[in-house]
């Protein structure tokens, strides 16, 4: 992803659908009985959308930290989440650190195994990413609002 690209909340919002809706047309083909190597196909089109939507939500998430909170410090992704959470961004930063985890494995080799993985935590990390753009929707909406 070119550094210079900006990440909006409405290109997080736009990605986080496009990967549950990707995620419920497999699940759907796959109950139609679709040929193995079609479904294949569109499991690793799904795990391209989680590396995708898990970067774009990384750099937003630090973007928010640095603006809102003034922590520029943020050099390992560990601290990102550890200090997502203790602004109360992200739910769960354990999980966040899963995604994290599988996200480094498929970016060094890929693998039938991490794929199958990732494809198995889509669902939960949608869920976390909805809740996370939810919260940064409020915080923004919060600061942005005049004092009375």
């Amino acid at each position: 992803m070119a550094s210079d690209y900006v990440v909006t909340i409405k290109t997080l919002i736009r990605a986080i659908i496009t990967l549950k809706k990707a995620h419920e047309s497999y699940i759907a083909m796959s109950l139609r009985g679709l040929e193995s190597d079609e479904l294949l196909n569109v499991r690793d089109g799904i795990v391209q959308r989680f590396e995708y939507n898990f970067e774009i939500i990384r750099r937003y998430l630090k973007k928010t930290l640095q603006s809102y909170y003034d922590r520029t410090e943020l050099h390992y992704r560990k601290d990102l989440f550890r200090e997502a959470y203790r602004f109360e961004l992200i739910i769960n930063p354990e999980n966040w650190m899963n995604y994290q985890e599988l996200r480094n494995q498929t970016s060094q080799e890929y693998y039938e195994s991490y794929a199958a993985k990732i494809f198995a935590i889509v669902p939960q990390f949608v869920i976390d990413a909805e809740e996370t753009v939810t919260r940064i929707q409020k915080l923004e909406q919060d600061v942005d609002e005049p004092k009375s």
